[in-house]
């Protein structure tokens, strides 16, 4: 059986320090631009996560070793912003939303985009296969993300 899941991206990604404007959505995705004017360009993802159970904007205010990294690499970019998108899943091939099939959406967004700052499933993957359909202002994801068979 082929898995699947789509996820619906916010259109407007908001500045690091804009935290408490981000939604409650299930996952998020921190990267850095370059702002000319009102484009971001050069974008390069920094970390992908998730919320099972909490919702984003109380996940991303929690601390994660992820952030130390990105504050590294932000002094080292002086040039750049940091900035937030959300997501959420508006349909999928379960009958119901396991914990399990969650992860593995996490998994297979982080195993297809890899971000800089992820260390779990960026290199492999063992979960189920799965293909994710990525709607919105999902850049700087991919469209499409697919894992086994």
């Amino acid at each position: 059986m082929k898995y699947w899941a789509k996820i619906e991206w916010e259109e407007e990604a908001y500045l690091a320090e804009e935290v408490e404007y981000i939604s409650d959505d299930e996952f998020y995705a921190i990267f850095s631009a370059i702002v000319n004017g009102a484009d971001l360009n050069d974008c390069e993802l920094l970390y992908i996560g998730s919320a099972y159970s909490q919702g984003a904007s109380t996940r991303i205010k929690q601390p994660h070793r992820a952030y130390r990294q990105i504050k590294t690499y932000l002094r080292a970019n002086p040039d750049r912003d940091i900035f937030i998108i959300t997501g959420n899943i508006v349909d999928h091939s379960q009958e119901r939303m396991s914990l399990q099939f969650f992860n593995d959406i996490e998994c297979c967004l982080i195993f297809c985009n890899k971000p800089l700052f992820n260390t779990l499933c960026k290199e492999s993957y063992n979960g189920r296969p799965v293909e994710i359909i990525n709607y919105g202002g999902y850049k700087p994801l991919k469209k499409k993300c697919l894992y086994g068979d």
